[in-house]
């Protein structure tokens, strides 16, 4: 078997399976803070607190007690949710009441 030589070629072996839209350059997958129907700044006051969707990046260790636990695992088998999907709306909640009480 001979060795492939890409010396002389002008674009890389991958580029072939690679396919771009009609416009010539690929199109990009937008994040969710780039949407452009999100405004980037906030119109109004009330309006500083409304979550965007975005990306879940951070990652937290909790110690529960078993009986807070299992309530949770409960309240988010009747929702048909995650415990970890719960626990994300629960705190968004808890801190925007705490930021408009500050």
């Amino acid at each position: 078997m001979t060795k492939k030589n890409f010396l002389g070629a002008l674009e890389s072996p991958a580029a072939s399976f690679i396919t771009t839209p009609a416009g010539g350059a690929p199109a990009r997958r937008r994040l969710p803070q780039e949407d452009p129907a999100v405004p980037a700044e906030p119109q109004s006051e009330a309006s500083r607190y409304v979550e965007r969707r975005e990306l879940k990046t951070r990652r937290v260790q909790l110690l529960l007690q078993p009986s807070v636990y299992n309530r949770l695992k409960a309240i988010a088998r009747q929702r048909g949710v995650s415990v970890n999907e719960l626990c994300n709306e629960f705190l968004s909640q808890a801190s925007l009441r705490a930021l408009k009480e500050h």
